[in-house]
């Protein structure tokens, strides 16, 4: 299932988890749109929910005109009516996680169903709604053994993962979806291309060759009554960043710092705090439209005002030269599937135009601090 503006964190990773066990366990992947019909459907099936979300569920149509889902993903629907499959097997939730003995769904029958989504042989089956990176449990080599029968389903889920999960799910974010051009930001990129030529080495690295900054902040609010004027946190996290990053004197090295946030003033606030500071950096902020959510705690900037928000981090991370290879930053929530979008935007990107590091996965590719 995916769905978007509405529930599009949430949803767009129970999307990619799908996939990633659908090729762990060899099976061919099926997509399903998260409509009202298909929400009220998992809410029946798969152990109730908030129906609020159901009533104000985005159609498919609403999706296509921020994300347009590449060809080469096949349909449940037009698959099922060809297969002519009346039934479905629905995987238990603790197929797919785990051990949690003091969980408040756990109970002695729950441990049956590890093991088992890599044996089965039902012709159609569902994997259970997982809202985060809940497949990235298979990096653990104890783990993956408890939920993986078969060594060759092992095998591939070790090697999907060996890069870490960041980039696992930025991968399948830029190979599943592109941004639609109604979405993308006007502005150009904000760095200059005379600068900066050739290509990225480890050479550079031991040098000191040091490339532009770029440094992603997003800032998500979870309250009604928070206006966004609280970003003590966020100041703590952008001056640990940027007293570690190095920029040059030598006016080769440009710093840009992407703002995102549901909320006007935080947005406000954090560019008045990076001018008085940090003159030589850039502060951008999306072009947004008001976005509406299913959920009071989200502000104006919420559903297509997010993707124009990813958006815009794609395209700066697009932009960015190859050499001296530039430095990267994230500050956001460890925990809410939206920051987690944001930061496997920005692994992807910087791991795959700097195979080098790749080696390194995500502990020198992207400097950190989480919120």
């Amino acid at each position: 299932f995916y769905s978007c503006p509405l529930q599009a964190e949430n949803r767009l990773h129970h999307f990619f988890n799908s996939i990633i066990w659908s090729i762990v366990t060899n099976r061919t992947f099926l997509y399903r749109y998260f409509d009202q019909k298909a929400c009220f459907w998992t809410s029946k099936n798969e152990g109730g929910g908030d129906l609020t979300k159901c009533r104000v569920a985005n159609e498919e149509k609403d999706c296509n005109k921020i994300l347009k889902r590449n060809d080469w993903i096949p349909s449940l629907d037009d698959w099922k009516v060809k297969l002519q499959i009346k039934n479905m097997t629905s995987f238990s939730f603790w197929s797919t996680i785990d051990k949690r003995p003091k969980h408040r769904l756990w109970s002695n029958e729950s441990e049956k169903y590890a093991g088992i989504v890599d044996i089965r042989d039902d012709l159609l089956v569902n994997f259970a709604p997982m809202l985060g990176q809940d497949a990235a449990i298979l990096q653990d080599d104890k783990k993956r053994k408890y939920l993986l029968s078969t060594q060759k389903a092992q095998n591939r889920a070790k090697q999907l993962l060996a890069w870490g999960e960041d980039y696992l799910y930025g991968l399948l974010f830029e190979h599943c979806f592109q941004f639609r051009t109604s979405i993308l930001p006007d502005n150009e990129s904000p760095f200059s291309p005379t600068h900066y030529n050739g290509v990225a080495t480890a050479t550079d690295v031991r040098e000191g060759l040091n490339g532009p900054i770029v440094i992603a902040v997003h800032s998500r609010h979870s309250k009604t009554n928070d206006d966004g004027s609280k970003i003590k946190r966020e100041i703590k996290c952008l001056d640990q960043l940027l007293k570690t990053m190095k920029i040059s004197n030598d006016s080769k090295s440009e710093c840009v710092v992407v703002l995102l946030s549901d909320r006007q003033k935080t947005l406000t606030m954090l560019q008045e705090y990076l001018a008085q500071n940090y003159s030589e950096c850039t502060s951008m902020v999306a072009k947004h439209e008001e976005g509406e959510s299913w959920r009071t705690e989200h502000g104006p900037f919420a559903g297509v005002g997010f993707y124009q928000d990813l958006a815009m981090v794609k395209n700066i991370m697009q932009s960015l030269p190859e050499s001296p290879r530039p430095q990267v930053g994230f500050v956001g929530s460890h925990h809410r599937s939206s920051s987690q979008l944001v930061r496997e935007i920005l692994v992807y990107q910087q791991l795959s135009r700097h195979p080098e590091y790749q080696t390194t996965v995500d502990e020198t590719a992207i400097a950190t601090c989480y919120l």
